[in-house]
């Protein structure tokens, strides 16, 4: 039986919001950018309506456990309700708009094509982001949140699916992309095997 919401005084109400929840807005923002391919009028809508949802419930928060997942969990419910479902999906395909984003940048992969371990912000060229748009909604979400730093059984809260399910569809994303930016990552200067597979230093991928 869950227990009630503790009462807040406005002035409480004000400083959770402020210490617990806005230092997380700009990885909200680039996490919700991408659900909504790359468009910033979408994002802002979506970061403005998870913020006025976090105001009403933010009681039914309980200070010390995760506030980036808590907040995530609602801005990724509100993405659903306002686009999936009725599949209104906002789509910018004019690539300046991506380049123009404070998020973006086309830089040189640093640790080579590994969507499980390169640093978030330097993997997204116009190329990756393509790929990324390709993939089904169920792997993109997931190697999202991952490359946001959430834990498997964190994505598995926000996602309302079983663990398991987290690392196969996050395994199976990393494949997708690695599949799609294999001619990409010939052109920055990886090494590509015949199977396909993305590699950093010429050797065979293990995996």
């Amino acid at each position: 039986m869950e227990e009630n919401p503790v009462k807040l005084t406005p002035e409480e109400r004000n400083r959770i919001i402020e210490e617990v929840f806005l230092p997380y807005i700009d990885d909200l923002e680039r996490f919700l950018f991408r659900l909504t391919n790359n468009n910033p009028e979408a994002t802002d809508d979506l970061v403005q309506e998870t913020f006025l949802r976090v105001i009403k419930s933010v009681e039914t928060f309980k200070e010390g456990t995760n506030a980036k997942a808590w907040l995530f969990m609602i801005g990724k419910n509100v993405f659903i309700n306002k686009y999936r479902k009725d599949k209104k999906m906002p789509i910018d395909g004019d690539t300046e708009t991506v380049k123009k984003h404070p998020h973006t940048t086309d830089e040189k992969l640093s640790r080579g094509i590994d969507f499980t371990e390169a640093p978030y912000d330097s993997m997204m060229s116009d190329e990756v982001v393509a790929a990324l748009n390709k993939l089904k909604p169920k792997y993109r979400d997931i190697l999202l949140l991952f490359l946001e730093g959430f834990k498997y059984a964190e994505i598995a809260v926000i996602e309302k699916i079983p663990e398991g399910t987290v690392r196969s569809r996050l395994h199976r994303s990393r494949e997708q992309m690695q599949q799609f930016l294999t001619h990409y990552a010939a052109k920055m200067g990886y090494n590509t095997d015949d199977a396909g597979g993305i590699n950093d230093a010429g050797k065979e991928d293990a995996e």
